[in-house]
């Protein structure tokens, strides 16, 4: 589903930017042997750090996956329009097999982690964490994402390759192990995915 905070850093990320030195018990400054002055440097560049994040966004292209035993119902009419729709079932490793001859950017595949945003923080120092973390109210897409990130681009102040994605080559014969029409499809789609799957 569409999340306008997706690639985000939380709530919580933005009240810890908040934060001021004198606020933080002096023995946990001494513990950690933070200066004032290094709290500062820390505070700016957590601020830069949360205008990078939301730069990447740009250079992210993903590829979604329900990790499910069973067919969602509630899935077919939040993802397809009239019942015309279809669904491909394959395995992280088909998935994963399917990729093999794709060299030009790394493919990075995992399960979504999904917090609370007011009250967990996204671990800052990897750039891909904000891009693979959502808000739990998406938590029943249980999302497994196949992610390319070109952001190495956005360092340079380059442009994204593509706004509208990229053209991923990949094995159908190694991906697909199913294909599944939506319940809601009438018979001409579904003579029509016949076909063309014999094709």
């Amino acid at each position: 589903g569409k999340d306008p905070y997706e690639g985000l850093l939380t709530n919580l990320n933005a009240r810890l930017e908040e934060v001021e030195y004198s606020e933080v018990p002096e023995e946990i400054w001494k513990a950690q042997g933070i200066t004032e002055k290094i709290w500062v440097a820390i505070q700016a560049s957590k601020v830069d750090s949360r205008r990078f994040v939301k730069r990447q966004r740009e250079f992210a292209f993903v590829n979604s996956w329900c990790v499910s035993e069973h067919e969602s119902a509630a899935m077919w009419p939040l993802y397809t329009e009239s019942g015309e729709g279809i669904a491909v079932q394959s395995t992280f490793n088909h998935l994963v097999e399917s990729l093999a001859s794709y060299g030009d950017f790394d493919v990075h595949i995992g399960e979504i982690r999904y917090l609370d945003y007011n009250t967990e923080a996204i671990p800052q120092g990897n750039v891909l964490s904000p891009l693979i973390t959502k808000r739990k109210g998406f938590e029943h897409e249980k999302e497994l994402r196949a992610l390319i990130w070109n952001g190495k681009d956005s360092l340079h102040n380059k442009e994204p390759d593509s706004a509208l994605g990229l053209s991923v080559p990949v094995d159908l014969n190694q991906l697909i192990d199913n294909i599944y029409v939506s319940p809601e499809s009438p018979q001409w789609f579904l003579e029509l995915v016949v076909g063309i799957t014999k094709k």
